[in-house]
């Protein structure tokens, strides 16, 4: 299963509608075609957070 899938997987199981859950899947796939642009593969695992203050 890849990240995507187990993203909407994990968005459906807390009750947001498909609909939604397509939405955010739009704006993730949207994020990684930038990442992917700008600084090669896109790891998940290497995203690191960002602490606003």
């Amino acid at each position: 299963m890849d990240i995507l899938t187990s993203f909407e997987n994990h968005l459906l199981g807390r009750g947001l509608s498909p609909g939604t859950a397509a939405i955010y899947l739009g704006h993730l796939r949207r994020f990684a075609s930038w990442v992917e642009g700008t600084c090669g593969d896109f790891d998940p695992a290497a995203v690191e957070k960002i602490a606003w203050e």
